[in-house]
């Protein structure tokens, strides 16, 4: 199990103290860090690298910086400056998850509840929360997303056409997307007839839906009618 990234800098500390090392007179080397807890702990930064998601802009860092480790202050400095940094990048993370929940919270409870308890829905949001993991996000953040904010057939498969649409999208981009679907007017007080029929169609049915909305769409634009 990867070493959080705090106890990755309490320790740094320990080993500054512990494993700093001066060479002796007349040897005209600069001071270095060596010792067993340095090993150890340049071990455990690779693991918790390997245990980022691939959308975080500091793992090929990491990556690069235990590859070319050595002895020297210098690389020691640098992979705590770089474990700092990703701290920051960590807490901003959990920034967003907080943001989702909050709009969660703050959304209004539709006068209609329609309860979705069928294989067909079980298969959007499993699809979701799949395809949200293939492109390398958090399995908190997909879980979060998949299973607790677009888990009815209308949100899970808006949001996987937007998927289809844009390969891989940022995270804040993602999160801005989701909010938008949760916002928007066709889930505001009142479910229309238009969805609740939706809701109700199998999974042809569905595609035949979209297929046709498509190309309604196409005509509207076609015609300079769309705004």
């Amino acid at each position: 199990m990867a070493y959080s990234t705090e106890e990755l800098l309490e320790r740094a500390k320990d080993i500054r103290k512990t494993e700093y090392q001066v060479p002796p007179r007349g040897v005209i080397i600069p001071d270095y860090i060596s010792g067993p807890k340095y090993n150890k702990w340049l071990n455990d930064i690779k693991i918790k690298a390997a245990s980022l998601p691939d959308d975080c802009p500091l793992k090929k860092e990491l990556n690069s910086a235990y590859f070319f480790k050595d002895s020297s202050t210098s690389t020691f400095d640098r992979m705590i400056g770089l474990l700092e940094s990703l701290l920051e990048w960590e807490n901003d993370y959990k920034k967003v998850l907080q943001e989702v929940n909050m709009k969660k919270m703050q959304t209004k409870e539709y006068d209609v509840f329609l309860s979705h308890a069928n294989a067909d829905k079980n298969d959007y949001v499993d699809e979701l929360y799949k395809i949200l993991l293939s492109k390398g996000y958090p399995k908190e953040l997909c879980a979060e997303i998949a299973y607790k904010n677009m888990n009815t057939d209308y949100t899970a498969t808006r949001m996987l056409g937007y998927l289809y649409r844009y390969t891989n999208p940022k995270i804040e981009d993602l999160v801005d997307e989701m909010l938008a679907i949760l916002s928007d007017e066709e889930l505001g007080d009142k479910i229309t007839m238009e969805q609740y029929y939706y809701n109700h169609m199998n999974k042809a049915q569905q595609a035949a839906y979209h297929s046709i909305l498509s190309g309604v769409k196409n005509l509207v634009c076609d015609c300079n009618l769309w705004k």
